[in-house]
């Protein structure tokens, strides 16, 4: 299409001249008709004129009779709006495809409201209980007294006093005291340090007890 061409809708004055060619030329000479006329195709020009230009178009609301006809022809000669358009009375092609499209949405809305579909109940029914059993999100401040606490004051570290020589050793004594060296041998339980004899804080008396075979 050349940069002169437009498209859309068109106006008043591009109807009137196109009628004016048209009265001139015939209805058939559209390349002449484009030409002079310098602002639309050839083919833009016909259609201009059959769809909407026409003095034998009827451009009357289509009629519930001519509804049914136009149902009727459809199901006998399928989508051909130039044939059926040829078949009533002073309809154009376009006009009857429009109104044909539009009953088949109405028809459509109509079921959709007679009829809900299953997936549509089934998804609003999901959609309810999900907002319902959802549970909220708990806050980060909801948390026990104690870790809250212990998050911001720790608390500081108490050295607990070192046991005394003796006591740790007699405490390692006790637990691995009673062992035998030989068949015939028994030993008693450790002695302190020489520390604590030296100190005079001897808590056990230390002895060996030599057992011999008779």
């Amino acid at each position: 299409m050349s940069m002169n061409h437009r498209r859309g809708p068109w106006s008043n004055s591009e109807d009137a001249y196109l009628m004016d060619l048209v009265n001139t030329h015939g209805p058939l000479n559209w390349v002449r008709i484009a030409q002079t006329l310098g602002s639309r195709t050839p083919k833009q020009c016909r259609e201009r004129y059959h769809q909407n230009l026409k003095p034998s178009l009827n451009h009357e609301p289509i009629t519930p009779q001519e509804g049914a006809q136009i149902d009727q022809l459809v199901r006998e000669i399928g989508k051909r709006w130039a044939e059926i358009a040829r078949r009533l009375n002073g309809r154009s092609d376009n006009a009857v495809k429009n109104w044909w499209n539009g009953s088949q949405n109405r028809r459509k809305r109509m079921d959709r409201r007679r009829n809900p579909q299953p997936y549509d109940e089934q998804y609003a029914h999901s959609r309810h209980s999900l907002s319902i059993s959802t549970p909220s999100l708990s806050m980060p401040s909801q948390l026990s007294p104690l870790t809250a606490t212990n998050h911001r004051h720790p608390v500081p570290w108490v050295e607990a006093p070192l046991p005394s020589p003796c006591t740790s050793e007699s405490a390692e004594s006790d637990a691995g005291s009673n062992y035998t060296t030989s068949p015939g041998v028994t030993t008693s339980p450790s002695t302190c340090p020489s520390s604590c004899r030296r100190s005079g804080t001897l808590t056990s008396t230390s002895r060996l007890v030599l057992s011999f075979p008779a």
